[in-house]
């Protein structure tokens, strides 16, 4: 089966989070975020707020509120974080936000990044405006289609379906970006999954709601974590994707034209 009959199946009503929990693997979340932004803070010298310079990032009270896929949006912006050679600010307030207005810039690899968290972009070719999770571009004023290099998406939905794989894959193609990584905190049905690789997306699961839930603790969650938004980022999936797809169909055009003119 090919990933548009895989996608065509009908799985039901999409929901762009959902409200769906599991409490004792909220608890490693919690432990596996406050250890990784301790770890962070004194590697950096930075500190991070949920709030206007309240909820720290490091406190496990801070993260009660937070839903099941806001701590697996906090836990990709640590990683980020943990991995870059240098970031510039000294505090970050007001990561809980539906919208920070401001990046947090970084270095990486010697080369300048920002980090967006849930920043509006406008799509090169629909004019839609759309808000990804977290954004990593090329050194700019704002996000936008000419400077974006990843997007990395958390979803906390017990069933994810084929219409919001379809979104995303939309969202990444207006929004013209290289690599798109989408975060499931729950298991993914194998066709969604098929699907969503062959749209050259990359899924894949945070592992606590599987069988590996029992073989993960807080270090080896960052690592899995981290190996899924290294590889991405360096697969290129998207962009590699579409390249493919443009040939296929420039080629079928030339054909046809061609057989026109004969």
């Amino acid at each position: 089966m090919n990933e548009l009959a895989i996608l065509e199946e009908d799985d039901g009503p999409a929901s762009k989070h959902g409200s769906a929990d599991d409490p004792d693997g909220r608890a490693i979340m919690v432990r596996t975020v406050t250890k990784l932004c301790t770890r962070v803070s004194e590697k950096h010298g930075i500190r991070l707020f949920l709030g206007a310079h309240t909820h720290p990032l490091d406190d496990p009270a801070s993260l009660r509120g937070p839903k099941l896929w806001e701590l697996a949006e906090y836990l990709c912006i640590l990683i980020v974080l943990d991995e870059a050679d240098q970031v510039d600010k000294r505090i970050f307030s007001g990561l809980g936000g539906r919208s920070v207005p401001y990046p947090i810039r970084f270095t990486r690899d010697g080369q300048r990044r920002c980090l967006w968290i849930q920043h509006r972009m406008l799509g090169t070719q629909s004019g839609f405006t759309w808000q990804p999770d977290l954004v990593v571009t090329e050194e700019a004023d704002v996000p936008s289609s000419d400077n974006v290099l990843e997007i990395i998406e958390c979803k906390c939905i017990r069933k994810l379906n084929s219409q919001t794989i379809r979104s995303e894959y939309a969202k990444g193609v207006d929004l013209e970006a290289p690599a798109y990584l989408i975060w499931s905190y729950f298991e993914v049905s194998e066709h969604v999954r098929k699907g969503t690789h062959g749209l050259g997306l990359h899924l894949r699961t945070i592992g606590l709601a599987g069988p590996e839930r029992s073989t993960l603790d807080e270090d080896t969650l960052v690592r899995r974590v981290s190996e899924g938004m290294r590889t991405t980022r360096e697969a290129r999936p998207l962009a590699d994707a579409l390249a493919r797809r443009a040939a296929a169909v420039t080629e079928k055009a030339d054909r046809d034209r061609d057989h026109r003119i004969r």
